[in-house]
């Protein structure tokens, strides 16, 4: 009998180890993280190392094995935090998590264990605060030492709020759209103004309800992404429908730059300002897509070049300055541009060109580096280098993508820039470059 006993015991215990009931038997394995949003504040840059099961902890890097370390464990099981849309103030970070208690509300740190805590349960509960919205809604906006963003607090409705970190210093700024409609987004910075949309109005403020105001009410449709405005030289653009816009918070100072179709159906995006001149793409029904610059004004306000070339191209984007040049993807190549028709050609890249996708243009210590991507293959990436002509445009070594095609997230720090990469034997890890081979590795595994 004790015999029949024994295996029965031995024989359950096997059965729940290998269901994982019985997981506080011998030692925990480690949890493999994957870094997310990597943000930089100061000389570190920060980061959410996330697992499987969606729980997520705070980590902090300067570029260094020894200097990645762990800032914040938010807790195991039911008190596990889901945070993102994590943004950096000048000495604080800003970002939105849910817990066992609340739902989407604003948290804040400072880089330390105790400094990174809820602000303030907005809408006590767990409901959330916060409207869903991708990654270029632009729900949080640093400005100084301030975040600003728009929530409803179960009350006033969709408003727009400003926070310094503190309970007492969060607050609703003014009552923007009394009817409840529309929930603020697309904030933009433009000095120490911040600019945000509520439907199809455009609004500015400075973090007071005297300083809050309506600047325009465009038509229908005007705003649907975030990379539609960009602040130049203390004004607002906005490529609104087939217009270019320019404001400088008023009314009165609201105008049209240039009208770039006067057919329906056109759009402007990837709007950035390099050096006093606004680059973007513009898609029209007479000349499909293509680059423009604008200095502001309508008669240097036009199209750089014809990347189609009878082809059909994506949209020019990822404008990024090198020298005195402007480099710019159009999905199958990389082009430079001195913002002239006769200055803008393509960079001649053999091994790229029909292959693979350029991404993820960056700028670095006086030449642009980019990744030649090759999207749900098992082929790794090259990270490239370019200084903007063809011979000096050469491949450095090989990174492995993130699943899915994630981008890489290069963010700079302490001379290095760190990113997101892969490993088929190490999974999401994070990694650094100073541009070569040897200098491209894996800084940390993350558990």
């Amino acid at each position: 009998m004790v015999t029949w006993i024994r295996a029965l015991v031995v024989g359950l215990a096997v059965v729940l180890l290998g269901t994982g009931h019985a997981s506080a038997v011998g030692p925990a394995q480690p949890v493999e993280l994957q870094p997310r949003e990597l943000t930089r504040m100061g000389d570190a840059v920060y980061f959410f190392g996330c697992s499987g099961d969606g729980g997520c902890e705070l980590w902090r890097t300067d570029g260094t094995g020894r200097g990645t370390r762990l800032v914040k464990d938010f807790g195991p099981g039911l008190r596990r935090v889901s945070p993102h849309m994590l943004v950096a103030a000048d000495h604080r970070l800003f970002f939105l998590a849910s817990d066992w208690a609340h739902g989407e509300e604003l948290w804040t740190s400072d880089g330390t264990p105790r400094g990174t805590h809820l602000v303030k349960a907005i809408l006590p509960g767990k409901a959330s605060t916060f409207p869903y919205s991708g990654e270029e809604g632009k729900l949080l906006l640093p400005v100084g030492d301030r975040v600003f963003f728009g929530v409803d607090d179960g009350r006033h409705g969709w408003e727009p709020w400003v926070s310094d970190g503190t309970a007492a210093g969060t607050y609703l700024i003014k009552e923007a759209d009394p009817k409840d409609r529309f929930s603020p987004t697309l904030w933009t910075r433009v000095g120490r103004r911040a600019f945000f949309v509520t439907g199809s109005q455009l609004w500015v403020t400075d973090g007071t309800a005297r300083g809050t105001r309506l600047v325009k009410v465009f038509p229908h449709w005007t705003f649907s992404r975030g990379d539609q405005l960009a602040a130049m030289d203390g004004r607002l653009y906005i490529g609104g429908a087939r217009w270019l816009w320019v404001s400088d918070g008023t009314p009165e100072g609201t105008t049209v730059v240039k009208e770039i179709s006067s057919r329906s159906g056109a759009s402007l995006a990837h709007l950035t300002a390099i050096r006093h001149r606004l680059w973007f793409a513009a898609t029209t029904p007479d000349t499909g897509v293509e680059p423009w610059v604008s200095d502001g004004t309508p008669h240097g306000t036009h199209p750089v070049v014809d990347v189609a070339l009878g082809q059909d191209p994506g949209e020019p984007s990822e404008f990024t300055r090198v020298g005195d040049q402007v480099l710019f993807t159009d999905g199958s190549s990389i082009w430079r541009s001195d913002g002239t028709r006769a200055g803008t050609q393509r960079i001649r890249t053999p091994a790229i060109e029909g292959t693979a996708t350029p991404s993820d243009l960056v700028r670095y210590q006086g030449s642009v580096l980019f990744v030649a991507r090759r999207y749900w293959t098992f082929r790794p990436d090259h990270l490239w280098r370019t200084d903007g002509t063809d011979r000096g445009t050469e491949r450095i070594t090989r990174v492995w993508p993130t699943f899915g095609g994630y981008r890489y997230a290069f963010t700079r720090v302490n001379d290095l820039l760190v990113f997101v990469g892969e490993l088929p034997s190490a999974g999401h890890e994070l990694w650094r470059t100073d541009g070569t081979a040897g200098g491209t590795r894996m800084v940390k595994d993350l558990q």
